[in-house]
């Protein structure tokens, strides 16, 4: 296991050295103002990332380094959970360093152990849960079925497609020779510590009728890109690395057809199963990524034994060169690495089109690096807006936000400014309310048409906006209204506001 930790730690090391490069990113505003605002739910989300962006603030404060020291611990963990299901399927050195390598290079796992989401945290708690599994079938440990019912409650409260995961191994299981584990306790034990830790998001979610599912209907239907199934297929072996495609195709047909493999045949069938399922719901590409680690463990045994077979050592340190060869040059794809103006050079010379998974126009960077950029000039611009007020109307002035991202902004980066907080119609701050009824006779709309504003206020100024060239292009093209002389006050209007996508 030398080697996997060393991997594991130079993964940890390479995302805390490239955690500042840029700026925060959009949905890390959104978290930091949920944990501002702690539930047992929100409108597009489980409890546990606000949880986390409160003890982050608690204990390390909001700096780009503290907030994403979380995922690149998460990913160093993946790293390790991956050596250790390879360990624990029978592999030996080989077959847990290639499994760990693999995780390091993949360029999926680059870019979202960058930023501080719900992703990182899914992939870490999925593969908890399948080397839980893999001990409890292959090392026959039932002892922890607890100890798996505990991880997938705590996964179902990070983000609830874990649902979808937890639902193919119980069904793999029941076809596969793992069946005659359901007729055991422990199985149900195990769903029923589940059921009770994920319990206050359900009761939650009844309590505000259930705006999850608002929430997912309308991004299906307006905002996410459906994808052919074929290239949905295409884009899994991209995303991961075309290199270790062999790696973790090799890993299914292993866990499927391999003799050594019967007792965890669950884990080949729960792919299936769950990738049928999101080809059947044209869901984005990285809604299946967190279940590669333990196809990577499985598929470093697979190569193991071929290479004992064959006796065809020479043939790893090739494979093993251009794996890593390979996902070196990736790596600027998926994490900034360089200034943006090389970064955006070297991304083109790539020639390795956007996959894109949301209806927006693209910009000159990948959206998650585009996402990172902007919010300063628009912070710095409403302020100028906002403090050229008269004094009596700035204390009467509301800040009213287009999404979750500017009002996130606004909030976080706005207390340099002097700003009051943000409100938005958009999916929890639509929950959390137009504020106290203090302000709003005259208001500042961050990406609002005119004429929208218009609708409320008597009186509508457009003021400039500067963006950032790097920004996403319904951002940089955000205008910045004044209204005043209100028609209607903001809490007479609020119900119209609600924007669940």
């Amino acid at each position: 296991m030398l080697w996997v930790f060393v991997i594991a730690a130079a993964k940890l090391l390479f995302h805390l050295a490239t955690a500042k490069q840029y700026g925060y990113f959009r949905d890390e505003f959104y978290y930091m103002a949920c944990g501002r605002h702690l539930a047992w739910g929100y409108v597009d989300q489980a409890p546990m990332i606000a949880m986390v962006a409160a003890v982050n603030h608690a204990l390390l404060g909001d700096s780009l380094l503290a907030l994403r020291l979380w995922p690149a611990l998460a990913g160093a963990g993946v790293v390790v959970l991956a050596g250790l299901m390879a360990r624990d399927l029978g592999g030996g050195r080989i077959a847990q360093a290639m499994a760990a390598l693999a995780v390091l290079f993949a360029p999926v796992y680059l870019g979202t152990d960058h930023l501080f989401t719900m992703n990182a945290l899914e992939t870490l708690f999925w593969a908890l849960a399948a080397w839980t599994l893999v001990r409890i079938l292959h090392k026959e440990e039932a002892r922890l079925w607890p100890l798996f019912g505990l991880i997938a409650g705590l996964g179902l409260m990070n983000k609830h497609s874990t649902a979808f995961f937890l639902v193919a191994l119980y069904a793999g299981m029941l076809i596969s020779p793992g069946r005659r584990r359901l007729a055991a306790p422990g199985p149900w034990i195990a769903a029923g510590i589940a059921a009770i830790l994920f319990s206050p998001n359900v009761i939650w979610q009844e309590q505000h009728g259930w705006p999850t599912l608002e929430f997912l209907r309308n991004a299906e239907s307006h905002k996410n890109l459906a994808m052919p199934p074929l290239d949905f297929l295409k884009a899994q072996a991209l995303v991961l690395g075309p290199l270790s495609a062999p790696l973790w195709i090799g890993g299914l047909l292993w866990c499927l057809f391999a003799t050594g493999a019967r007792r965890v045949r669950t884990l080949g069938f729960a792919y299936l199963l769950i990738t049928a399922f999101f080809l059947s719901r044209h869901a984005k590409v990285y809604y299946l990524t967190p279940v590669y680690p333990m196809l990577f463990a499985a598929g470093g045994v697979a190569l193991e034994e071929w290479l004992a077979r064959a006796r065809a050592r020479w043939a790893l340190g090739v494979y093993a060169v251009a794996l890593s060869a390979a996902g070196v040059l990736a790596v600027p794809l998926a994490v900034p690495v360089f200034p943006v103006e090389q970064q955006i050079a070297y991304i083109r010379k790539a020639g390795i089109a956007e996959i894109r998974t949301e209806r927006h126009r693209q910009a000159r960077l990948p959206q998650t690096m585009a996402d990172m950029f902007g919010w300063e000039e628009m912070v710095a611009d409403v302020s100028r807006v906002y403090h050229a007020l008269p004094a009596a109307e700035q204390a009467r002035c509301a800040i009213y936000a287009n999404n979750y991202g500017q009002a996130g902004a606004i909030d976080f980066l706005g207390k340099r400014y002097g700003l009051p907080g943000a409100v938005s119609g958009h999916n929890s701050y639509w929950m959390w309310g137009p504020g106290d009824g203090t302000r709003g006779d005259v208001v500042i709309c961050v990406g609002e048409d005119s004429s929208d504003v218009a609708g409320t206020y008597n009186e509508v100024t457009v003021q400039a906006h500067h963006p950032s060239p790097y920004a996403m292009p319904f951002e940089m093209d955000a205008p910045i209204v004044v209204g005043r002389r209100p028609k209607f006050t903001l809490r007479e209007v609020w119900k119209s506001c609600k924007h669940y996508i």
